[in-house]
Order: C-alpha cells, then structure tokens, then sequence
C-alpha cells in the first residue's frame, strides 16, 4: 500500500502542527502530496432559554474566509519550514471535525491520515471527546496519530485498521 495521499487534519494546535511535519516528512520520503484540512463549525449564537440564532449568509461567508486564511498561514509556515519539495495542498470544511476527516478520507481521495493527538485520559477524555479516536475507529484507511509529548517533541504511533 501506498501511502502518497496524504490527509492531515488541523485546528492549528502544536500537536496538529507535529502531524504536519510528519505528514510532510512522510510525503517527500514517499513522493506524495499533503492536504492540510481544516474543520470549522459555523457561527451560531445559544440564548439561555436553549434557543439558537442561525448565522447571517454574511456571517458564513466570513467564517470561510477567515478558515480558508488561517489555513492558507499554516501552510506557508510548513512549506518554509520544510522546504522545497513538497506538494502541500489545503481544503476546508464546515461541520462536526470527525465526521467531516471520516467523510473525506473515505472518499478514495487519501491513502492515510496523519492526525495530532492531545493525548487526554481520563475525565478530560470522556467530557472533552477525541476526534482523534473517532476518526481511528471510523475511517476506512489507516490513521497515524502523532502524540506531542511533555517534553513538546513528537512522537507517531501507527494505528492498524
């Protein structure tokens, strides 16, 4: 198996940005391409009754905008600090952060994921949740989780499917 296509989800966190690196390290040993995605949620406004504003289309366009941004400076920041070489590419994409890294890397469009972890157990994990641990346990390609430790270096941890 060829792992060429490789998806690298991000919330701009160091632990996303280790993935990177390593996605990016991965991909110019293999000859492959880097998506770097980013999951955004819209806009919304929670009103103490329970109640829910719905964004203005304005509202929405300029989340985009500032996602496509934000994205467009972690890119640049990984390709100056790896150098040439190395296709890195960008998408975005608006709703819940685990369904949309399952929806893409099920679309036959990746060989791999390369995610960061925060590595949380515990109550933190249980109340927090784990993007990370949903998309290994629905994605249908093999996830490489990259684990920033206390030390602040990265460490991979293949996860076999």
């Amino acid at each position: 198996m060829r792992f060429s296509r490789i998806l690298v989800p991000t919330d701009f966190s160091t632990g996303a940005e280790h993935a990177a690196v390593a996605a990016a390290e991965l991909a110019r040993s293999l000859g492959g391409t880097v998506t770097l995605l980013h999951v955004y949620n819209p806009p919304s406004l929670m009103f103490p009754d329970g109640s829910t504003f719905a964004p203005t289309p304005a509202q929405l366009v300029e989340a985009s905008e500032r996602a496509d941004e934000d994205l467009a400076v972690a890119s640049r920041a990984l390709a100056s600090r790896l150098g040439d070489g190395i296709d890195i590419r960008t998408a975005t994409a608006i709703g819940d952060a685990a369904d949309e890294i399952v929806r893409l890397a099920d679309s036959g469009r990746f060989d791999v994921v390369v995610m960061g972890t925060h590595g949380r157990t515990g109550l933190r994990r249980l109340v927090l949740g784990s993007v990370a641990e949903k998309v290994l346990r629905r994605a249908t390609i093999p996830v490489l989780t990259v684990r920033e430790h206390k030390g602040g270096e990265a460490a991979a941890a293949p996860h076999a499917k």
